[in-house]
């Protein structure tokens, strides 16, 4: 039974969601994301068609995307694709409790606490007489809403001790302390963020035709057999992608297992989660993944920030850490920002440091403040900067972004301006991976020199990585060059600042046999009498660890010495015979 339902669930997940048409014996025939089946090119059943292409849904916030269709599967119908890259929700929404829900901000109109957000804190906000104002333990900044702290307890900024300025509380690295009791303390909020495994995309399960089925690979297109596969580079196998993903039929599926979407079993398998497929009486076939407001991690389906679930017992339980437990759901821990995923928990700056990494560390100042290249909290305009509550006002002329999530995919917010991440650079108005840089099926290696290896892109045989790029290395002397890395074939050379071309370094020269050697001269120490005779002649031999003539030969002409010692012998008997005519 099991065998005839693995049968019908491949032959569905190959199954066209719209036919082509087009006569195909290879998916090498199709064009790049569609398959070969039944001699028909087809889009897979996670895919739908869009005039010749084959468009994957997005299983997650912020997943690939190039129209708004392929958010609205799983991200409900407030999703679109941000600039034709990723899905997020609308404008005036945002991702939480597992949809996309629209929020009003402080002082707008509500009809319920749900709906009110201050673009930071979840928290911040409740309904009140039908306004959306601050909460009980929380106190007017103005602008937004932030968390009332006390004596000794954690915070953020000054007003976070004593926001109506008569307690004589500041914020002491991270402590509420009363400012002629300040003492010098070093822990500066310390706690580190936990890094979770990425919830893996439902990507397109492409199987493409490829000789090579024994699983032996030496790069990860040797692979395209297996769908959603990679080239280990140590064992030289194909195996699954980093991340959630099973074995089915030979392809790596991404999720738990396989699943029919009219008999829903994931759940009882995997808490909170359900099976993604098409749900139809004739394609029914899907894969088990986590929830809308869950996600992947140690092997359990977890909830995002916000996301209530009865499992939540204590702090202790949240996932996402530094975390609290507030009425049954995980928040982050006070002065701590949830991303936009809500799966993380960021970082602030303190007032006394305005240190930072990242421009999500100055959610303290507020929406219109990032990171500058010195690592210091800055507003987008200084002039902008109210120094009493420690917040940057609107600036009055626009900047290219505030935060990563301005800025396209592969790319970061650096001084208000989008910039390629590292190991990524510019081609055709995008970045693209480079050398060092993230790679897959939707993310090309930047040059055709380069290969994607175990996700990552690699240079290709015969070519050598110098910082984002690859370079051919010389084969022959002679050959052009601009680092000394390219001319590793070749012992002891170096790239010549001069001529661009492989040579021997400095006190080494190139003899016959194409190798360079080091220069020596008489009496120099050697190891091997090739040291010796290659680069001075064949008169000399490695003796007692230096450079010498054999015994019994001239240092200057190698000649044989023997005569020069019967002379000096004849000159002692002449000596002699002179010396005892001389006394007698």
């Amino acid at each position: 039974m099991m065998c005839i339902f693995k049968c019908i669930f491949l032959f569905f997940l190959l199954c066209s969601i719209g036919v082509h048409g087009d006569n195909c014996t290879e998916n090498s025939n199709c064009t790049e994301t569609q398959i070969c089946v039944n001699g028909i090119c087809q889009c897979d059943i996670l895919s739908y068609k869009k005039d010749d292409k084959c468009l994957q849904y997005a299983t997650e916030y912020n997943g690939y995307c190039q129209e708004d269709e392929q958010c609205k599967e799983w991200l409900g119908s407030n999703a679109h694709c941000s600039n034709n890259i990723v899905c997020t929700c609308k404008p005036d929404h945002r991702w939480y409790q597992g949809k996309c829900e629209k929020y009003v901000g402080k002082d707008e109109s509500c009809d319920s606490s749900s709906v009110c957000f201050d673009g930071m804190d979840p928290l911040a906000l409740t309904c009140d007489n039908k306004k959306c104002v601050c909460s009980d333990t929380y106190y007017d900044r103005g602008f937004d809403c932030r968390i009332k702290s006390a004596e000794n307890k954690a915070c953020a900024i000054n007003r976070d001790c004593d926001p109506t300025k008569v307690l004589g509380l500041i914020c002491h690295l991270g402590k509420c302390t009363k400012s002629n009791e300040l003492e010098v303390e070093t822990n500066l909020l310390t706690e580190e963020e936990e890094s979770y495994d990425d919830f893996v995309t439902l990507e397109q399960l492409l199987v493409q035709n490829n000789y090579n089925r024994t699983g032996e690979c030496e790069k990860d297109l040797d692979c395209t057999h297996m769908a959603n596969s990679i080239c280990d580079g140590t064992t030289k196998k194909c195996r699954c992608k980093n991340g959630n993903y099973f074995i089915f039929e030979g392809n790596c599926l991404p999720g738990f297992s396989a699943c029919d979407t009219q008999k829903d079993i994931c759940a009882n398998d995997h808490k909170n989660s359900y099976c993604f497929g098409t749900k139809s009486l004739t394609k029914s076939q899907g894969v088990c993944i986590c929830m809308p407001g869950y996600f992947f991690y140690k092997n359990q389906c977890v909830p995002e920030l916000g996301v209530k679930d009865p499992d939540l017992k204590t702090d202790a339980d949240c996932k996402i850490r530094p975390g609290k437990l507030v009425d049954g759901a995980c928040y982050c821990k006070d002065y701590w920002f949830g991303d936009r995923s809500n799966r993380n928990c960021i970082k602030t700056t303190l007032q006394q440091t305005y240190s930072c990494l990242t421009n999500d560390w100055c959610n303290a100042m507020g929406p219109y403040s990032y990171c500058n290249s010195s690592n210091l909290c800055q507003c987008s305009d200084p002039k902008d900067f109210d120094e009493e509550n420690f917040y940057c006002k609107a600036p009055y002329s626009e900047v290219e972004c505030l935060r990563d999530y301005d800025c396209a995919v592969n790319q970061r917010c650096v001084d208000n301006h989008c910039t390629c991440l590292e190991h990524f650079t510019t081609k055709e108005g995008k970045c693209s991976p480079a050398l060092g840089g993230l790679c897959d099926s939707f993310n090309n290696c930047f040059e055709d020199v380069m290969e994607c290896m175990e996700g990552v892109c690699d240079c290709i045989s015969d070519y050598v990585g110098y910082g984002n790029t690859c370079l051919k290395i010389a084969k022959n002397w002679g050959d052009n060059c601009t680092v000394t890395a390219q001319c590793r074939e070749f012992k002891f050379a170096e790239c010549s600042s001069e001529s661009k071309k492989c040579a021997c370094k400095k006190k080494y020269v190139l003899k016959s046999d194409d190798k360079c050697w080091e220069e020596k001269n008489h009496g120099d120490p050697c190891m091997t009498s090739d040291q010796c005779t290659v680069v001075l002649d064949d008169s000399y031999q490695c003796r007692n660890n230096k450079c010498l003539f054999p015994i019994g030969q001239d240092v200057d002409s190698g000649s044989s010495v023997i005569t020069f010692s019967i002379f000096l012998s004849f000159l002692c008997v002449v000596s002699s015979l002179y010396l005892t005519a001389t006394i007698a």
